[in-house]
């Protein structure tokens, strides 16, 4: 276990492009003016010094920051990834309105659901030879009228990597319904922060994933009161066997005090075969608990044994049933996070005020060369927070969870081509962040005349800026173990920086 546990770390990874490179290499550029400001500490210099290596770091930084800004104007390659982000999703939206022109009837029900008819109408007729698959031919003539040439072809692409699920190339009927349910909810709940893809292929697997562990349970089962010369639990009417079933729990029931424990019942599973569920013992025991013990009491009686077995052998699910489970899980999901938004909404006034006015500090700082040090001193003041914590904590997570959302929902769509995307953003991101954010605080203490009170963050984002950014050099498939690196960095550099400033006076 531990052998595969390490070559799991090892042998697993992310590959990315030369461009992903490219764009880590132009990040740590942007580290030359936070390495200059700390001459001033290294070397001791005195204040007149100070105030000249500032002016040099704030020339360098916008120097940087306008040298990136014609980079991109004559190698807009680095535009273009950023824009490849945003025109998958249109381009997909395109495709949906397109369809539903092409349809017979409307793609959702009047109650909202997917109508999954109509749905599967519309793959039997695109599948114009009639093999139960779409190939790339017939993607083509489907989307011939929604673009134009230039966009043709990525479009094509965007639809065939959205629904062609296993990758080989073509689409079978499962997989256009299923990537058209997807994007149908999707359509309908756009602009929910907490409402993405991942949350679709999340309910998309687990209720798929309940559905096919039932039917190997029952059959095993099943198989079992037949080998064990109980009888057939189903009736040549196909209704479970109510005789066959208490015989079954008289024999799951070992020491016959009439209900079966989870000791009890983990001893009866023993002999299933678990691989095909896809599941541990432990899980499928976990499962077939919550399916017996309806009350909750962690016992099963004999009523809640022969009911559930009456209610499992007796369902017919197809995977119309799952579709439309998950359509409608997904509004319970929908209205459960609107009921708490709205629950929520007093402690957001309550918040709304300070955070307002903390964004609104910001931007009149920009504009009047306001220390940015004391704004969010009077904040930190005046909701009681240490002002370390406001610093490190409260305002990065404000300003970066959005972002950071956004390209965790796609690098979970595990396509390369996104994966190198979202590394591109990243790395991207950091940039503008080190070069903008320096050359506004920069001009700020240079032009105001105020002293550089800040070596010991720099020196932090040096390290921590330098580490990932020769990950990303250095590595043209980034390992799994670099992750435990990028986790632990937030806080040991929170703890670095609390070190320096707190025990060795750093400013």
């Amino acid at each position: 276990m531990d052998i595969v546990l390490i070559f799991e770390l090892i042998g697993t990874g992310v590959t990315i492009d030369p461009e992903t490179i490219i764009t880590a290499w132009i990040m740590l550029t942007s580290l030359v003016p936070f390495i200059i400001l700390q001459i001033s500490i290294i070397f001791k210099l005195h204040s007149l010094m100070r105030h000249i290596i500032t002016l040099v770091a704030f020339i360098v930084s916008v120097a940087f920051l306008l040298s990136y800004f014609c980079y991109q104007i004559f190698k807009p390659w680095i535009q273009k990834r950023r824009l490849e982000f945003v025109m998958n999703e249109h381009l997909l939206h395109e495709f949906l309105k397109h369809i539903q022109k092409l349809a017979e009837g409307k793609l959702l029900t009047s109650q909202g659901a997917p109508n999954l008819e109509v749905i599967r109408s519309l793959f039997q007729n695109f599948d114009l030879d009639k093999n139960k698959d779409l190939t790339h031919d017939e993607l083509d003539k489907i989307i011939r009228e929604i673009w134009t040439e230039e966009l043709h072809h990525k479009g094509e692409q965007a639809i065939m990597k959205d629904l062609d699920m296993n990758g080989n190339d073509i689409i079978c009927e499962e997989e256009f319904v299923t990537g058209l349910t997807k994007r149908l909810l999707l359509s309908k709940h756009q602009g929910k922060c907490f409402f993405n893809k991942s949350t679709l292929d999340d309910l998309f697997k687990q209720i798929k994933t309940r559905y096919e562990r039932n039917k190997h349970l029952i059959s095993e089962i099943s198989k079992h009161a037949q080998d064990s010369g109980l009888g057939n639990l189903l009736t040549d009417e196909g209704e479970l066997n109510v005789t066959v079933a208490k015989r079954l729990f008289n024999e799951f029931d070992l020491d016959n005090d009439k209900c079966i424990s989870l000791m009890e019942l983990r001893t009866a599973i023993q002999g299933i075969k678990f691989e095909q569920t896809g599941s541990s013992q432990e899980e499928v025991l976990a499962h077939l608990m919550e399916e017996l013990d309806k009350n909750d009491d962690k016992v099963i009686d004999e009523n809640e044994f022969v009911n559930a077995f009456s209610k499992l052998l007796g369902s017919k699910t197809t995977m119309d049933d799952i579709y439309l489970e998950v359509w409608k899980k997904t509004e319970e999901l929908f209205d459960e996070k609107e009921q708490r938004e709205l629950n929520n909404l007093d402690s957001v006034k309550k918040w709304a005020t300070p955070i307002s006015l903390l964004l609104l500090g910001t931007f009149i700082l920009s504009l009047s060369s306001q220390p940015l040090v004391g704004s969010v001193q009077q904040f930190s003041k005046a909701a009681g927070i240490p002002s370390f914590f406001v610093s490190f904590v409260i305002i990065p997570l404000a300003t970066n969870t959005r972002r950071a959302k956004s390209i965790i929902a796609s690098a979970n769509k595990k396509k390369r081509r996104m994966t190198f995307l979202a590394f591109s953003e990243i790395y991207g991101s950091a940039f503008m962040n080190n070069i903008l954010g320096l050359s506004l605080l920069l001009a700020i203490i240079y032009f105001r005349g105020l002293a550089w009170d800040f070596s010991a963050e720099v020196l932090v984002i040096v390290i921590v800026a330098t580490i990932m950014g020769l990950i990303g050099c250095l590595f043209s498939r980034i390992p799994l173990w670099t992750c435990f690196i990028a986790y632990l960095l937030y806080p040991l550099s929170l703890a670095f920086v609390y070190v320096l400033n707190n025990f060795y006076g750093w400013l």
